[in-house]
């Protein structure tokens, strides 16, 4: 990941972790208007020259964006799995291979709406979040594959373990007037959590949820166990903190030119369908993730 070049951090080296789960159909819209809060794809430009959604992937669900090591004054990135092993990719078909049942529930719960296929998302978000994320929770020597499958885990267990705040959230989404409050959304969660709208369109749509956890004294593939206090949500030109004295719209995403689009992709009011579980021919000889 080109993020990750010239910086040395070391695995396990943190103090507490931080979920991030995005809503879908704010990603999109976003990526409309050349915004990627993810980070991670290559084109980013307004539409129609640059990345966007493939309607179909496109639900209105919180995701996975991914886990992340902090520190109590920062955070940590891109580590080197030792001090001989760099920071570097693993091979993606040989990971579809080898873990075709991890990736299935990849797909299920950690959507990258505008990869094509899950496959395709081993080489954007998810190669991204664990080379930039994922090996400084844990390494495992030049064994890439490993570290990659003990992260992944780890994250799907974590966000596992907050499943029924998340499907109210969906199932909000999901009404004839799909909105919420503030209110609501903090109260599903037993400590404090920051919760964003997005800073591109001004209005106060969901973004993002972040929740906060305890360093595990081990760091493995069951994740965090132990959720705690995150400190105060602070704004960014990609998110505002989400206003308490008005609803909080999660409308979902609608395609430019769909039949269903208005003037505004945010009074988008029809419902995205389940994304398409086919994946592409796989070629061997690929040279994955370079």
């Amino acid at each position: 990941d080109p993020t990750c070049l010239a910086k040395e951090k070391v695995p396990g080296d943190f103090d507490y972790l931080v979920l991030e789960q995005l809503f879908v159909p704010q990603f999109c819209r976003d990526l409309l208007v050349g915004v990627d809060g993810t980070i991670s794809h290559q084109n980013v430009n307004p539409y129609p020259n640059g990345t966007v959604c493939v309607p179909e992937r496109a639900v209105s669900k919180l995701t996975i964006h991914g886990l992340w090591p902090n520190y109590n004054d920062g955070y940590v990135s891109c580590c080197n799995p030792s001090d001989t092993v760099e920071n570097d990719p693993y091979d993606a078909v040989k990971f579809s291979e080898n873990q075709a049942t991890l990736l299935a529930e990849m797909g299920e719960k950690w959507i990258d709406a505008s990869a094509d296929s899950t496959y395709d998302t081993l080489c954007e978000i998810y190669d991204h979040e664990f080379q930039k994320h994922g090996l400084c929770y844990a390494a495992q020597g030049a064994d890439l594959e490993a570290a990659a499958v003990t992260y992944f885990e780890a994250t799907l267990n974590t966000a596992d373990r907050i499943s029924a705040a998340t499907e109210q959230i969906n199932a909000w989404a999901a009404l004839d007037t799909p909105q919420t409050t503030l209110a609501k959304i903090e109260a599903l969660y037993d400590h404090k959590v920051m919760v964003f709208c997005s800073a591109v369109d001004g209005e106060n749509q969901l973004s993002v949820i972040r929740t906060c956890y305890e360093k595990p004294t081990d760091i493995g593939s069951d994740g965090p166990t132990k959720q705690i206090d995150c400190a105060n949500a602070t704004a960014t030109s990609t998110f505002s903190v989400c206003s308490g004295d008005e609803p909080i719209t999660l409308l979902p995403y609608v395609a430019p030119g769909s039949s269903s689009s208005s003037t505004s992709a945010g009074s988008a009011t029809s419902t995205p369908t389940t994304p398409t579980t086919s994946e592409p021919t796989i070629d061997p000889t690929a040279n994955a993730c370079v």
